[in-house]
């Protein structure tokens, strides 16, 4: 549990200057999304979520291959989407 500490910075020593927005809004964004689309899933569900919104760097890079000249903006979509979802708590 002691060495679980060491990767989550809960404190700086350096003072800070003003409140941290954008750090906060991201953190309420990503308990929103999990809380709201993934704690209620099914593990069945959860597969399909994570199928359709999950960073699958296969199918993202598969897209510069060049003897298969394929661009879906989807892929792309999906490196966003996949900030905001997690494998559980």
């Amino acid at each position: 549990l002691k060495s679980m500490f060491l990767l989550l910075p809960y404190r700086d020593d350096n003072p800070t200057r003003k409140f941290a927005l954008i750090n906060w809004c991201l953190i309420a964004a990503n308990l929103w999304v999990f809380f709201a689309y993934q704690f209620p899933l099914t593990e069945k569900q959860q597969l399909a979520y994570y199928s359709a919104f999950g960073f699958i760097p296969a199918s993202f890079f598969a897209q510069f291959s060049p003897f298969e000249p394929t661009f879906a903006a989807w892929e792309w979509a999906t490196a966003l989407t996949s900030m905001f979802s997690h494998g559980g708590i």
